[in-house]
């Protein structure tokens, strides 16, 4: 419990920086807490089930700068998991 607590009173988040996939999950969807508490979230496991690549895309608050340069940069690690998201996501909308 005292970790718990101690995450919420420092402010400490993540957040969700892939695509918006319709029905599921939002870009730029916040999180309190650590990942590891965020993907405890029951909105989080539901979305997780449906698309486990979600699990990358949420980055911790102090990570979210260099994230989102990183996937605006073509070749990184985060760029490559974005477009791929996206591009399933696009596919599975559209059947």
């Amino acid at each position: 419990m005292a970790v718990k607590s101690k995450t919420k009173s420092t402010g400490g988040f993540c957040a969700y920086i892939g695509p918006t996939i319709r029905g599921v999950i939002q870009h730029g969807t916040i999180y309190e807490g650590c990942k590891r508490e965020a993907l405890k979230t029951a909105s989080l496991r539901r979305a997780t089930g449906s698309y486990p690549e979600i699990t990358e895309m949420i980055v911790p608050g102090d990570a979210m700068p260099d994230a989102r340069k990183k996937i605006k940069t073509p070749g990184s690690l985060l760029y490559v998991r974005y477009r791929a998201l996206a591009d399933r996501a696009m596919k599975e909308e559209t059947l």
